[in-house]
């Protein structure tokens, strides 16, 4: 197999040098670092799982939760560096941890754990929370309502009909209803395809796609259509126009089937951010 391959040719001293106090950490490394090169060459894909910054790095992004560029993650086992390897980039040194803490025992190194948010979850993440960190949970009332309306959930069986579902959307709400469109994406490829096929249709489509490039759209205009990861589904003020509230407001399609509630909830969240 390819443990025992590889470590016939490490034994070969004069095919591969290297010190022999490093010896008993790469055999054991080894089994790790073949899963690692697999999953770097054939599972982790480029504008879903990472992106490639402007200076050539390898960046985790958080595409099922937050759509968040993590420029301070780096994958262990050598994942990192298979990829560098995978896109011809300059090799980093793998970081190595000798000790850590959790979330969990952070938090609970402080005496008080105060916190705020707007979609915490469901029942069940509420009582985990509450049990692990031993807190109460207090329901605060909103200053104002959000008032929007939940549509009919749409399927497709294929991504042209997808993307033509989506078209039809922004067609019918952006152009012949004057209002403006928000078009959540799961990754950055899928959202980058959505502009392109809606191109031929908006002559100015609007992307927030990666946290790393600091681009937020602010006002929102008329007929404007957003095309964006979870980033803008999260803690984004859009700054929505008169003139679109006029005619109804945002109109949040959310392309794909979130994976949690929270993930949901911000996203409708955005059509009723100002009530």
């Amino acid at each position: 197999d390819a443990v025992q391959f590889i470590s016939g040719k490490l034994n070969d001293k004069q095919l591969i040098e290297y010190p022999e106090f490093r010896r008993s950490y790469i055999f054991l490394k080894l089994p790790k670092w073949i899963q690692s090169a697999r999953r770097a060459l054939y599972e982790l894909q480029l504008d879903i799982d990472y992106i490639i910054n402007k200076e050539n790095e390898i960046v985790v992004v958080d595409y099922l939760n937050t759509g968040v560029s993590q420029m301070n993650m780096h994958w262990s086992d050598g994942i990192h560096q298979f990829l560098q390897l995978k896109h011809n980039l300059r090799m980093t040194p793998e970081h190595m941890c000798d000790s850590f803490y959790s979330n969990v025992t952070l938090f609970k190194k402080y005496k008080y754990l105060y916190g705020l948010t707007g979609t915490l979850g469901g029942k069940n993440a509420q009582k985990f929370i509450k049990k692990v960190y031993n807190i109460d949970i207090v329901n605060i009332p909103k200053y104002i309502d959000s008032i929007f309306d939940i549509y009919s959930n749409q399927f497709a069986d294929n991504r042209q009909l997808w993307l033509e579902k989506i078209r039809i959307e922004c067609h019918t709400i952006a152009i012949i209803s004057h209002r403006a469109i928000l078009v959540i994406c799961q990754t950055i490829r899928d959202a980058n395809d959505v502009q392109s096929y809606l191109n031929s249709q908006h002559s100015n489509i609007k992307l927030y796609l990666r946290s790393d490039e600091h681009t937020k759209p602010e006002e929102v205009h008329p007929g404007d259509v957003i095309v964006a990861t979870n980033l803008a589904g999260r803690g984004t003020d859009l700054k929505v126009l008169t003139s679109v509230i006029d005619h109804g407001g945002l109109h949040v399609i959310v392309t794909f089937m979130p994976n949690n509630s929270r993930v949901e909830q911000q996203a409708f969240g955005r059509a009723g951010r100002q009530g």
